[in-house]
């Protein structure tokens, strides 16, 4: 008899099967995992590392790109980065900072790249997630880099030029913002609106058209003005599910964004350096001269190697009118191409800082 000639009574019993075979499995793997952190704390001490991006993202991939079933591979992959999590979790739990307080989009990006078994420490400001990171108070730390609808988020380029953290991983995230409030108000009803920046751009003509005129009050993240719309009587706020959920607002109009594609991209900080997992991205600061042609030599150098540039900005320097400019590559730093380039891009830049070289996010 096949599957297909089965009853519900035998299809739920064969379901009751697999999942003793499912749980049995699982325990053999978070064996295995317990058995290899103690072989690394035996040989590598204190010194010991248990999160590895680059074998993590690999695994993954293959996972995700081998998997032929019916099941969503988007399930498959947050199934796996779960196992992951939890299996890691036994070797050593870590510390994750992000931009506070909970219910960010910042969180959401920590959940979706780490899983939920880690510690979290919510900060008030992304430069509190450096040093968080820097003073070794979080293993670590979830930054935003880049918006698809309001471009590079210039606080982060800045830390970034001045942190000893280095960037090991990255993590895309879908955006997408509601209007949230204590009760179901209409619109007329509302007085004050909280939001951060970044909402304020991202659903500008959602905003004009909506609620013009109405009074806003700009606060340091999309979860505190979650936080002070559960407050606050008569107010509303523009955050995402996760803030809808943890302060338990009524959404009074969903996906409020001008780009119903809207995602932002995180990049995540760490001490230590990751090795090449076959698909990376590697990030840089470089400072041109005052000469003519001295952005196209540097440039020069990238395309001469069939290098692809993925973004390039520039960011003010300290000193008045100079300027450097970050840099996302394609290829990791040990790679031939991409060390034969940055030796060149050192010679002809006045400053280079090599930021880290990392996986590229898996997009499912």
């Amino acid at each position: 008899m096949t599957i297909n000639n089965f009853s519900l009574e035998e299809l739920r019993n064969a379901i009751d099967v697999t999942d003793k075979e499912i749980l049995s499995l699982l325990e053999t793997r978070a064996e295995l995992a317990v058995k290899i952190g103690a072989i690394k704390r035996k040989e590598q001490g204190e010194e010991a590392v248990y999160y590895r991006p680059e074998r993590e993202t690999k695994l993954l991939k293959q996972k995700v790109e081998n998997y032929q079933g019916i099941l969503p591979k988007a399930s498959i992959l947050q199934v796996f980065r779960n196992i992951m999590s939890c299996c890691r979790s036994l070797q050593k739990q870590h510390v994750i900072a992000y931009l506070g307080p909970a219910g960010t989009f910042s969180e959401m990006a920590m959940q979706q790249h780490f899983g939920p078994n880690e510690k979290t420490l919510a900060t008030n400001s992304i430069a509190e997630v450096f040093t968080a990171v820097e003073k070794n108070q979080a293993n670590y730390g979830i930054v935003p880099i880049e918006n698809s609808t309001t471009g590079v988020i210039s606080e982060t380029v800045d830390l970034l030029s001045v942190s000893a953290a280095l960037i090991i991983g990255e993590v895309i995230v879908p955006v997408k913002f509601h209007l949230l409030s204590q009760t179901n108000l209409s619109l007329a009803k509302i007085k004050i609106l909280y939001l951060h920046s970044q909402a304020a751009l991202q659903c500008k003509s959602w905003l004009i058209k909506a609620l013009p005129g109405i009074k806003t009050i700009t606060v340091s993240s999309n979860a505190e003005a979650a936080k002070l719309a559960a407050e606050t009587v008569g107010s509303a706020a523009l955050a995402g599910d996760l803030a809808a959920d943890r302060y338990q607002l009524v959404k009074l109009v969903e996906n409020v964004q001008d780009d119903n594609q809207n995602v932002t991209r995180f990049l995540v900080i760490g001490n230590e350096a990751v090795l090449s997992s076959g698909e990376d991205k590697t990030s840089l600061l470089m400072t041109a001269g005052h000469t003519p042609g001295a952005l196209y030599q540097l440039l020069k150098v990238f395309a001469s190697l069939n290098i692809n540039i993925n973004l390039i900005t520039s960011r003010p320097k300290q000193q008045a009118w100079r300027y450097f400019f970050y840099l996302e590559i394609d290829g990791h730093q040990q790679d031939v191409k991409i060390k034969e380039a940055l030796q060149e891009i050192g010679k002809l830049s006045l400053e280079t800082k090599i930021l880290g070289s990392y996986p590229k996010a898996i997009k499912h």
